[in-house]
């Protein structure tokens, strides 16, 4: 058996069939090489395509979530702020004490809500009169002392350290005064 493997490849045609085997093996390696390193590959960016879209929807859930707590705390916030407060009344809906009418016009915080209403009613959710008095505490605590000039700001500041109050307290009056602006307007 082994005298005639050894006179076939002593032929021409012995020579040229086993390194044509072997270069035909050789390729049928290589391609197999090949089709593995694909199988990887996408397996690779199937499995980063997994971890992006996991992260992407567990940031979402996160972002919700604390959204809901904002918005919460928001509102523990607004319920805080009309509670034994001398300037409103906690009965619904919440008004102005005397107290609180006697410093909106000593401030004059009608006319500064009038001169700001634009841009303020740009931050109010006007879905109903729940939604407007809510957005409006929002908004006082959020943005209002951002957007009147420092000379009114400090005239409300210099009004609070005289008579020995806390600027936050103010906040449920400039809060309610928008309401009702807003209320007025939207005929609700």
């Amino acid at each position: 058996m082994m005298d005639l493997i050894k006179s076939i490849l002593a032929s021409d045609a012995g020579n040229f069939g086993f390194i044509f085997s072997i270069m035909l093996l050789i390729v049928f390696v290589i391609f197999k090489i090949g089709q593995w390193y694909n199988k990887i590959q996408n397996t690779d960016s199937t499995i980063k395509e997994l971890k992006d879209e996991t992260k992407s929807k567990i940031l979402s859930e996160i972002s919700v979530s604390l959204q809901f707590l904002k918005d919460n705390i928001q509102s523990i916030n607004n319920r805080l702020m009309s509670l034994e407060n001398k300037f409103a009344k906690s009965q619904s809906p919440i008004s102005l004490t005397e107290d609180g009418k006697n410093v909106a016009k000593k401030l004059s915080l009608y006319s500064l809500v009038d001169k700001y209403l634009e841009k303020i009613e740009k931050y109010i959710n006007k879905n109903s009169a729940y939604d407007i008095q809510e957005s409006s505490f929002n908004f006082v605590n959020n943005h209002f002392y951002s957007i009147i000039t420092e000379e009114e700001l400090q005239n409300i500041k210099n009004y609070a350290y005289n008579q020995g109050d806390n600027i936050n307290d103010y906040d449920i009056i400039i809060a309610i005064i928008i309401r009702d602006k807003i209320l007025e307007k939207s005929s609700i």
